[in-house]
């Protein structure tokens, strides 16, 4: 083979290999965007599965929080009435909170709480005894 010939095929190989470096670099910036994607619409999914359960969660306190007034209040005025409960959950206001409670009382599932997430249970000492004690309870009824 002539010089020239090897020149020519080195060339080439030099261009195909730059190509092939390019391809695979495209695949890997187009992988780590997909991953970096789908990392950000997990993110946002579990922030409004937060911001949801945190909602449903202060909005079932505050209605707890009028239950337990409202009770007070009725056996305040006479201890021996019968308590109605539908006229007790009719009387419960569709905003604020009772005479003498306020949120700032309560720690709701899906808030921080010294930078941990209450509903992050599990990750604590007390959620793996939990988890321990419910898998030790599980396995004995499987083997009955």
């Amino acid at each position: 083979m002539s010089q020239d010939t090897i020149e020519v095929l080195r060339r080439r190989a030099e261009w195909a290999e730059r190509q092939l470096i390019a391809r695979d670099h495209a695949d890997v910036v187009a992988k780590v965007e997909r991953i970096a994607q789908e990392q950000r619409d997990e993110e946002a999914k579990v922030a409004a599965e937060r911001a949801a359960a945190l909602k449903a969660d202060t909005e079932a306190t505050r209605r707890g929080s009028w239950s337990n007034y409202l009770i007070a209040e009725a056996a305040r005025r006479d201890p021996t009435a019968p308590l109605n409960v539908g006229a007790l959950m009719a009387a419960v206001p569709s905003q604020g909170w009772p005479p003498g409670v306020s949120p700032e009382e309560f720690h709701f599932i899906g808030q921080s709480f010294g930078g941990v997430a209450i509903d992050d249970a599990a990750e604590t000492s007390m959620g793996r005894a939990l988890a321990e004690m419910l898998e030790r309870t599980s396995r004995v009824q499987r083997a009955k």
